[in-house]
């Protein structure tokens, strides 16, 4: 006796919503932008309009400077793989890039092949990344006898040109330190070999800042002194020429210092360096000066920490009335990252030796700082903490009067995966949003990251798109625009309940699976973001959805195209089907056969006694409904289902 029954094949019946566009910053702390491999070095700035350029060394056969732009919503603008600056082959390196205030940047790297070794060429780029000056661009200094020009800095002058400095390296020596500056059009102003700003004697690492009038202000590290000097718009020395010293006497500085100009058009600097003869350790201090060079916080400097043990690599910024913050890596036991906080006159506003910002024991660091909301900081962290890899990074908010915005611990929003940090840099923004750039050594190789960080937690209610569902009639996504300082709760209902049910915190995630729901049922799916930084929660955001009233099919490893009877293939494509179906039938002895196809209510829609002989046929179904169809195929009073699926 021949049995009858149904052989249902699975099928996923799939409905495409049009999801709004999304920014393209991970929201997630473990996951950043990746930008490029291979990169050896790097440098940022802001492209003014929210988001940053990079410039960067990448390593090929031979090394080449490329630039590139992420904007406000993450998105790559110049190509995936960046602009290539340099226009010559060979080796180059040491690239810096800064703005020029019309959403364009200046570009500086160093060639060691045209037209004498280690020459440093400035390029400039508009807002499209188009070069505008030809070929590598400009020579910043034509110095006869140089075998290097090292120690590269670059600085916007104020929207009208760009400041570089260097200082060149002979046979047997440095050069001093000297300074050019090249107007917008690419013009050398200070000569052809710049402005020499002082006479040699190991002279290293000069940071720089424009004095806003057109000028430049430098410290350098020399002969272990630290020394300052301000250049006018026309390159001459302003300050006492030979013997300019920012450092109390007997004190031996370490090249890590930093300068920065406030809004009464002062300069701030701070560094690390101890006293011969003391007990205390590598320090650190500050001092002010006007433009004329007058110190404004005494004749020796502020000793912003000075306990018995190291300090180092300190960050500064202003804070907006005249005085700064500064932060700085810290070996009290155990090791962390300290803070202070300098009125206009000098003055300490926190504790003694500075306050401590991370809670957590730290093992190896380096640290950044940018401004935040109300004339406050954020101070960035790259550590490796107990049981946390190398790439770990955690952020605090710092309010003016030194009190915390977020946990004790700070909170985490990157990291690199099996790897550890190599250099990063943050790039302010004038809402108090930054991004930040790592340049990372996963297990992969060096690769260049780059993460937005808002400029605090979400306080409205997130943003949520469609829910979608599939045609496992039990089962809904729903989708929302993630921030990186909030975590989720989600919860939902039948429309006709009146009670939720609800999932707690569901972490840094921007979309969740329902499971276990009825299919052809009304939902109510709602979402809402809890703060990290304090855990005040939004208002919860709704979306309404249908669950699909799907067919339950069984498993197959057999394609939906192509369905089989008894080892005979079947075939109906497309499938889904628009406007016809072509059927394909298998070839069994000339048989006759019954074909019906019915909707899902089992309405017949189409009936045939097709000749099994292997040819194809086509059924209109142009104005059929969207939905699945069975297709039931008679042989020899042994009955098959198949199905196709319409979806205009």
């Amino acid at each position: 006796m021949k049995k009858t029954g149904t052989l249902i094949i699975s099928a996923f019946f799939i409905l495409r919503f049009c999801n709004p566009v999304l920014a393209q910053w991970s929201t997630v702390p473990d996951v950043d932008n990746n930008l490029n491999a291979t990169v050896t070095d790097f440098s940022s700035c802001t492209d003014g309009n929210g988001g940053a350029i990079y410039v960067y060394v990448k390593n090929y056969s031979e090394t080449d400077v490329f630039v590139n732009r992420i904007d406000k919503d993450g998105i790559i603008k110049w190509g995936s793989g960046g602009i290539t600056i340099n226009a010559s082959a060979g080796n180059q390196s040491d690239a810096y890039v800064c703005e020029d205030g019309f959403g364009g940047c200046y570009v500086a790297y160093q060639d060691y092949t045209v037209p004498a070794p280690a020459a440093v060429w400035v390029q400039h780029l508009d807002s499209n990344g188009v070069k505008l000056w030809a070929g590598n661009g400009v020579s910043a200094f034509n110095i006869a006898g140089t075998i290097g020009q090292d120690y590269l800095t670059l600085v916007n002058n104020n929207g009208s040109g760009v400041f570089v400095t260097i200082t060149p390296v002979y046979f047997g020596g440095s050069d001093g330190v000297y300074s050019q500056k090249i107007n917008f059009n690419g013009a050398l102003q200070w000569g052809s070999a710049g402005s020499r700003v002082k006479i040699p004697y190991y002279e290293r690492n000069p940071v720089t800042v424009a004095d806003g009038s057109g000028g430049l202000v430098l410290t350098w590290f020399s002969a272990y002194s630290l020394r300052a000097q301000r250049l006018n718009s026309s390159g001459a020395r302003q300050w006492d020429t030979a013997n300019y010293y920012l450092n109390s006497p007997g004190m031996s500085i370490l090249a890590n210092q930093k300068i920065i100009r406030d809004a009464d058009n002062n300069f701030i600097i701070s560094w690390a360096g101890s006293i011969a003869g003391t007990t205390t350790g590598n320090n650190i201090y500050a001092q002010k000066i006007n433009k004329a060079g007058t110190k404004l916080w005494g004749t020796n400097p502020v000793a912003v920490c000075d306990t018995a043990v190291d300090q180092g690599t300190p960050e500064l910024i202003t804070d907006s009335v005249g005085g700064a913050y500064i932060t700085w890596v810290d070996l009290r036991t155990p090791i962390g990252v300290y803070a202070q906080r300098l009125n206009a006159t000098g003055v300490k506003q926190w504790e003694v030796n500075g306050k401590k910002i991370f809670v957590t024991e730290t093992y190896y660091t380096s640290v950044r700082m940018c401004a935040d909301v109300n004339k406050g900081a954020k101070i960035f962290k790259y550590a490796s903490e107990t049981g946390v890899p190398y790439s770990h990074l955690r952020i605090q908010s710092v309010n003016a009067d030194g009190s915390f915005n977020t946990p004790a611990a700070g909170l985490e929003v990157s990291h690199i995966s099996s790897g550890f940090t190599i250099q990063n840099s943050i790039v302010a923004q004038p809402n108090s949003e930054a991004i930040l750039f790592t340049l990372g050594a996963p297990t992969t190789g060096n690769d260049l990251y780059a993460k937005k960080i808002p400029k605090g937690c979400l306080s409205e209610k997130p943003l949520a798109t469609p829910v979608s569902t599939a045609c496992s009639p039990n089962r809904a996504i729903l989708n929302w625009q993630g921030h990186l300082f909030s975590t989720y709760e989600v919860r939902y209902k039948k429309t006709t309940d009146a009670s939720w049910t609800t999932i707690g915190n569901i972490g840094h995630v921007n979309n969740y699976t329902f499971n276990g729901l009825q299919p052809n049922t009304d939902y109510k799916f709602q979402v809402r973001a809890s703060c990290d930084y304090n855990g005040s929660k939004t208002a919860w955001a709704n979306k309404n959805k249908t669950t699909q009233n799907c067919l339950v099919l069984l498993n197959t490893t057999e394609s939906s195209n192509a369905q089989s009877h008894n080892g005979m293939q079947v075939q109906a494509y497309p499938n889904p089907a628009s406007s016809v179906v072509t059927l394909r039938l298998p070839f069994v002895q000339n048989t006759n056969a019954l074909l019906q196809i019915t909707d899902i209510a089992g309405r017949k829609r189409y009936t045939a006694t097709p000749v099994l002989d292997g040819n194809t046929f086509t059924i209109d179904v142009s104005k059929w409904e969207n939905g699945i169809y069975l297709f039931q195929l008679e042989i020899s009073g042994e009955r098959k289902m198949y199905k196709i699926v319409v979806l205009h």
